[in-house]
């Protein structure tokens, strides 16, 4: 009895533990207090990705999450001594790095579009711009050019779409990157319409003045009507209600779950921020031994290689240090705490 209790409590403080990781590393899952944040795609989302970002004072780097979406507090911005404006640079996309740039709180897009701009705002290619970026960078000539060079990439995809016109701002208009909203219909337009054309190739052409929009056709796709869900609705469920004593589903195969007359408190602080997980009715671990007999490493393998620091267990109180390499370094503490 105690063993299928002990299995089950070390396999729940592993689950926890990586959906908490997973939850406080994609930094999409909770932009409330986000000073910048927005979508990073280039049709498709470039998902759980580095987003390395050079602001006015430091530098430091986060994660997009599986939908392309990332965020950045003002905890992470004092932690690493960086405020506003700030250049960003984000790689894994198919197209090669994309680049975008944040010259006050808001949606800072980081897609093609936002890519070109920026290097015709700079006059030169977007990663030798971004190189250029140190924590004392003067970001007044960029600002001066950027409407300019907005203006004319809209003009350019509007001639080469037969008149249709970005309605939309590519650097601060929000968007899923689902193929449906506006802007990715018309991010997954572009991408199409260069055929054989690396994207780095008409970058470069366009950031030195040139018109590469003149040799390509963009044909926006129409937008998608919602689906009208035409199934027979499912009759009311009159079985048995489940007790309290029927068996609940396993988290790992060959596991039950054991109750107990504990409230579990978990913290965990990824890269400044916290996210906290409140589950009822757990059951503590014995000792520090059994806190820490986990395959932590291997369990969480989904947010990243995990490498455990330490591990400790005191009275109603456990914590675990580690590193993740989830294309980055990120420092990771997880704090346990039976109430």
């Amino acid at each position: 009895m105690f063993k299928c209790k002990q299995e089950s409590l070390k396999y729940t403080l592993m689950v926890l533990g990586c959906s908490a990781l997973v939850a406080c590393g994609s930094s999409g899952s909770d932009d409330s207090d986000a000073v910048i944040k927005g979508t990073a795609a280039e049709g498709a989302p470039v998902a759980n990705s580095v987003v390395n970002l050079r602001c006015t004072g430091g530098d430091f780097s986060t994660l997009t999450d599986a939908d392309g979406n990332y965020s950045v507090s003002q905890t992470m911005l004092d932690d690493n001594k960086a405020a506003l404006p700030c250049a960003l640079e984000v790689s894994g996309s198919s197209m090669g790095t994309l680049f975008s740039y944040s010259a006050s709180s808001g949606v800072a897009n980081i897609t093609p579009l936002t890519t070109l701009a920026v290097g015709r705002a700079a006059s030169m290619n977007p990663a030798t711009w971004f190189a250029g970026v140190g924590s004392d960078y003067d970001f007044t000539s960029l600002d001066a050019a950027m409407e300019s060079a907005v203006s004319d990439l809209k003009n350019q995809l509007s001639s080469s779409a037969s008149g249709d016109n970005p309605g939309f701002d590519i650097f601060s208009t929000s968007f899923k990157a689902d193929g449906k909203s506006l802007y990715d219909r018309w991010l997954d337009a572009f991408q199409e319409s260069l055929g054989g054309t690396t994207f780095n190739n008409f970058l470069t052409q366009y950031q030195e003045g040139n018109n590469p929009f003149t040799s390509i056709s963009i044909t926006l796709p129409t937008e998608t009507a919602a689906e009208t869900d035409t199934s027979t609705p499912e009759e009311p469920d009159t079985s048995a209600p489940v007790t309290p004593d029927s068996p609940v589903t396993p988290i790992n195969p060959g596991d039950v779950i054991s109750s107990g007359d504990y409230t579990l408190h978990l913290t965990v602080k990824v890269m400044g921020t916290s996210t906290v997980t409140t589950i009822e009715n757990m059951p503590k671990p014995a000792n520090q031994s059994e806190f820490c007999a986990g395959d932590y490493e291997s369990y969480m393998s989904s947010a990243g290689s995990l490498q455990i620091n330490s591990c400790s267990f005191s009275g109603n109180k456990g914590t675990i240090n580690a590193t993740v390499n989830a294309g980055i370094s990120l420092s990771y503490e997880a704090v346990y705490e039976w109430k």
